[in-house]
């Protein structure tokens, strides 16, 4: 994990000017250490078994992280879940942050472990074979539910199997379309590496780099990628 902008702006309709209502960076890996508490989230998270199609545990985990901290929510049919924080007024968006919740790895238990020396984690099974870990995009669950507890008017999607097709978001989209028409923007966490932001996917440009949002977001990506 490495450090990871975030700027949770409003964006006000009338006069599209945005209102920054949130700031935030969050400091991993070679920048800063992480804390203990921050460290046994990110194991649990990652000790959870899914696979697409297999993403209940997940799920599970999600809705009683949403109760005990008495966050709005709903799972949809397929088993998406949609968290809300907060209200903006009439005239303003929320932001949207998500990840997907499903993995390509067999389906099994799995224990994490630390390696302090390298500062790396990875998971092993019942063997005590080393074992793929889901942590796409699983680290992206644990981003969600940082934020989430850090911002204060907030929405986010967690979606079940993107690595076959989209499917969850997709269905998400057509089946609760007026869940995101007060979202101004979303940010997905679902890179490799610490520093990348993604333009172009699937030959779509996501965003224009003249536009509004990215006018917005550049002075803070220019503190974080070189």
């Amino acid at each position: 994990m490495g450090k990871i902008p975030i700027i949770s702006p409003k964006v006000d309709k009338s006069d599209k000017k945005p209102c920054l209502c949130t700031a935030f960076s969050f400091n991993h890996g070679n920048h800063s250490k992480m804390n203990n508490r921050d460290k046994e989230l990110l194991k649990s998270i990652l000790s959870i078994p899914t696979r697409y199609k297999q993403e209940q545990q997940v799920i599970d985990f999600l809705v009683e992280w949403c109760e005990s901290k008495r966050y709005s929510y709903e799972v949809d049919d397929i088993g998406n879940v949609l968290v809300t924080k907060g209200q903006v007024n009439e005239n303003q968006y929320y932001p949207l942050i998500c990840s997907h919740i499903d993995g390509v790895h067999p389906f099994e238990n799995k224990t994490i472990i630390e390696d302090k020396k390298n500062e790396i984690l990875y998971a092993v099974n019942e063997e005590g074979l080393p074992v793929g870990c889901s942590g796409d995009d699983l680290c992206g669950t644990y981003c969600c539910l940082k934020l989430l507890d850090i911002l204060d008017c907030v929405k986010v999607g967690f979606y079940v199997s993107e690595e076959i097709g989209f499917i969850g978001s997709s269905h998400s989209l057509t089946t609760k379309r007026n869940w995101y028409n007060d979202i101004g923007y979303v940010i997905e966490f679902d890179s490799p590496g610490d520093r990348q932001v993604t333009e172009v996917c699937n030959g779509q440009r996501l965003f224009d780099r003249d536009r509004e949002y990215f006018n917005l977001v550049d002075p803070i990506l220019q503190l974080f990628i070189p």
